[in-house]
């Protein structure tokens, strides 16, 4: 058998696929209710597919099995997605969003179930006027939602804790018509005091830390 040292953990979307907890989410349907002036859907399991009904996630299983299949596996790259809506990096957008806007979702904790936001920075699902919504075909999101804050640090702590490195690795996924590769951000290659201002602005406060 090959040997495995270090792994992506994908799919990088999805509300809470890398959590530890189990969690219900409810979409908002803006056509539905009575007189169809919106209503939320049925709630239903969103991380707990491999056994339904239980209380270990998908993610706990498929540690578990990485573990258990290649003990010699030391690594484990957590792959996080936010989105960018151009190609032009004047107007490029790059953010968190969810497929939940103004919807809900519980968290199973000993037993009971509790009311729980998604949450990225200080957004929620309820912040619908700060929110970009992704994009959508034949009425199926693109993509899946950005990871939230809470369940990626769980997902480090508990691979921490099974002994495992960590690398958390940003993902860019383009949700921009024609869906672009993110390589191609950028402007015209000329070395302007205002294309210089551009991408400092692109690139915001981000800086290196040391050790």
């Amino acid at each position: 058998m090959a040997q495995v040292f270090g792994v992506c953990l994908l799919p990088a979307t999805g509300e809470f696929t890398y959590d530890t907890i189990p969690v219900e989410g409810a979409r908002w349907n803006p056509t539905g209710g009575f007189g169809g002036g919106g209503a939320l859907e049925s709630r239903a399991p969103i991380n707990c597919y491999y056994a339904p009904g239980g209380t270990k996630t998908d993610y706990s299983y498929a540690i578990d099995q990485l573990q258990a299949e290649h003990p010699e596996c030391q690594t484990v790259a957590l792959v996080v997605a936010w989105f960018g809506n151009s190609t032009n990096a004047a107007s490029c957008q790059i953010y968190p969003s969810t497929t939940y806007i103004e919807g809900a979702f519980e968290s199973e904790n000993g037993g009971s179930w509790g009311s729980v936001n998604w949450q990225c920075s200080s957004l929620t699902q309820a912040d619908t006027g700060q929110l970009i919504p992704i994009s959508q075909t034949n009425g199926s999101f693109t993509y899946g939602g950005t990871p939230s804050d809470q369940s990626v640090v769980r997902c480090i702590q508990d691979l921490k804790s099974r002994g495992l490195r960590v690398i958390f690795y940003p993902f860019i996924l383009m949700d921009a018509p024609g869906k672009p590769w993110r390589g191609r951000i950028g402007l015209s290659s000329d070395l302007s005091s205002a294309a210089t201002a551009t991408v400092d602005a692109f690139l915001g406060s981000a800086s290196r830390l040391s050790g």
